[in-house]
């Protein structure tokens, strides 16, 4: 599969919908994560490292959570809100923070490869929230408010698309031929990397000046820790991880199903059993 087509690698992934009982109110939510491109790339070829500058952010926007304290917490109050949370990382699995959003403005340095070139893409994994309060009205009927949030999270994905023959500066010809998409992982720093098969049924990749091989039959059984050396300082900030030598799982890059943040059929897919769903304090 080409790297043009990475974005079914990416793809969306849908978590709920739950339900939250506090009180009188039902807080009905589901979670969307989805890769966002931060719009930073850049390539560097022929042993030329550079330096990819830019900001991006993180964090959830002020408005946003003083809706959401605003809609949610008249209904289930700060309490309810905090027992809300602790609920949510327990049935998603994931840490909600909400940290207000601040900019980051940074410069990155691009290792060169010794021939070819590689361009680099970088993604951040964005979590949609959506929030629908049912409380109870005149004659037992249901009424519903709705707020959402966006968070632009401490998590990043690069894409290293690899050419090794650009005709700027090729690679020696070898033998090799087009192989996986291979996906590193690094603490909050995943990495795609294009990797070839070599003769001795290796898959080969490079990061900046540096190849790494790992046995293309074990990575297909189970993830590979592999060492990287000299670490690039975009990997090592990204990461989180300050060392230049760091560890990392190496496994195939799994196709992943795209997939709508919302139905269009509006509060339904949130209040009604689904099959795709879970309702937490509820027997089916």
């Amino acid at each position: 599969m080409s790297l043009s087509q990475y974005k079914y690698y990416l793809g969306s992934k849908v978590s709920g919908p739950y339900a939250h009982k506090s009180g009188k109110a039902t807080i009905h939510y589901q979670v969307v994560a989805s890769w966002h491109s931060t719009g930073r790339s850049h390539t560097v070829r022929c042993k030329l490292s550079t330096s990819m500058g830019g900001s991006h952010e993180e964090g959830v926007e002020v408005t946003e959570l003083e809706r959401f304290t605003e809609t949610v917490g008249h209904s289930i109050g700060v309490e309810g809100i905090a027992a809300l949370k602790s609920d949510m990382e327990s049935a998603t699995e994931i840490q909600v923070a909400w940290q207000k959003r601040k900019t980051n403005t940074d410069t990155f340095n691009i290792p060169g490869p010794e021939c070819g070139s590689q361009t680099w893409g970088l993604f951040q994994l964005v979590r949609d929230y959506r929030f629908i309060v049912e409380t109870r009205g005149w004659f037992g009927r249901s009424r519903f408010h709705t707020t959402e949030l966006r968070e632009k999270t401490f998590h990043y994905d690069m894409l290293v698309q690899d050419d090794p023959d650009d005709p700027a500066c090729p690679c020696p010809k070898f033998d090799r031929d087009k192989g996986e998409i291979l996906s590193l992982l690094i603490d909050r720093l995943g990495m795609r990397l294009d990797a070839f098969l070599a003769d001795n049924n290796q898959y080969r990749f490079r990061i900046g000046p540096k190849t790494y091989a790992v046995d293309a039959a074990a990575v297909h059984l189970q993830p590979v820790t592999l060492t990287l050396e000299d670490a690039p300082q975009i990997i090592r900030e990204l990461s989180g991880i300050g060392d230049a030598t760091i560890q990392a799982q190496v496994d195939v890059a799994e196709i992943l199903d795209r997939t709508d943040l919302w139905s269009t059929e509006g509060l339904s897919p949130l209040v009604r059993e689904s099959p795709g769903g879970q309702t937490k304090g509820e027997t089916p």
